[in-house]
């Protein structure tokens, strides 16, 4: 894709989690949520506050979008980067750059999910399959790609 040259790039980076949790028939099932903000179906993750810790950002953002306290289940040990670009709200023609951070979560069930109503219009459990269906921009599939590659098998 092509931008002029007035175009502005604005980075932003974010953080996030993957979570999911070992159903009882052998197969794990991921959460994604709907954003309000754009509409789209992806895992929790927000901007991360200056001078903030990365994984204390994911589990912060995590615990305000979906009501669970992620700290003790975040593999800290691992993370994968999400990269995508989209269009300035706040400054029209700019090109917005952002980076996020994913570290898998592993729950010990399926948890009960209390989404905020400012960020989360849905959410929804679902089996690698269904999760991958469920996402919407391709960068976001092809990481929850690269990170079941990874990390799970």
């Amino acid at each position: 894709m092509l931008y002029s040259e007035h175009m502005k790039k604005i980075p932003t980076q974010a953080a996030g989690v993957i979570p999911y949790y070992m159903h009882d028939d052998g197969q794990y099932r991921f959460l994604t949520i709907q954003q309000v903000q754009g509409q789209h179906w992806a895992f929790p993750k927000g901007h991360r506050d200056l001078d903030e810790d990365i994984v204390l950002c994911a589990a912060r953002e995590t615990e305000e979008e979906i009501g669970i306290n992620v700290s003790e289940y975040i593999e800290k040990n691992y993370m994968i980067s999400d990269n995508y670009q989209y269009p300035s709200r706040a400054n029209p023609g700019a090109i917005v750059p952002k980076s996020v951070i994913y570290f898998p979560c592993l729950l010990p069930s399926q948890l009960t999910i209390v989404p905020q109503a400012a960020e989360v219009l849905d959410y929804r459990w679902g089996t690698y399959s269904e999760t991958l269906a469920t996402i919407t921009k391709d960068e976001t599939k092809n990481m929850f790609e690269r990170f079941a590659k990874s990390f799970l098998l």
